[in-house]
């Protein structure tokens, strides 16, 4: 759990830097321990639990969002458990993208306005692909980093992760 707080501090610190604006950064290492359809699958929710469990983590930490896309908009979405790891294994499925579009943005619960943010992640990594002439994989992934409270509004701060070629 230490080791969990230092690298909250370390986004909170950095967060002013990387809101709102692109940069390239790579996917950490992760281990792919599972996965569910959606938060709402309240069938799938002792699975998590267990492997959640199993890794003795905080489920903040090991929940990743997984988004694919198109030209078109995002063709699909789940949840995948995930757990960092140094070095791969012999066994198991993995994911790390060497080059990717990296960002930090917010979610504000209740929303203000109704936006959508994948939508919005969409139109922006396309705009800024194409101004960079670089050429996305079809894949996102999202990590909520840190949740704030204050005068009733919640927000969630996200780390974005678009690879690309």
């Amino acid at each position: 759990m230490l080791k969990r707080i230092e690298e909250t501090q370390r986004f909170s610190m950095d967060l002013s830097s990387n809101f709102n604006t692109f940069s390239i950064k790579a996917l950490p290492l992760y281990r792919v321990d599972g996965e569910v359809s959606d938060f709402a699958t309240v069938e799938e929710y002792e699975n998590v639990i267990d492997i959640i469990y199993s890794n003795n983590a905080d489920m903040l930490s090991q929940i990743m969002r997984y988004i694919s896309f198109d030209i078109n908009g995002i063709n699909g979405t789940k949840m995948i458990i995930v757990d960092a790891v140094d070095e791969k294994e012999d066994n198991g499925v993995f994911l790390q993208y060497p080059k990717c579009f990296y960002t930090v943005r917010e979610e504000v619960q209740p929303p203000k306005e109704r936006s959508d943010l994948m939508a919005i992640m969409h139109k922006l990594s396309y705009e800024y692909a194409n101004e960079k002439g670089l050429r996305l994989l079809g894949e996102a992934f999202a990590i909520i980093r840190l949740i704030t409270y204050k005068a009733n509004e919640t927000k969630s701060y996200m780390e974005i992760f678009i690879p690309f070629e």
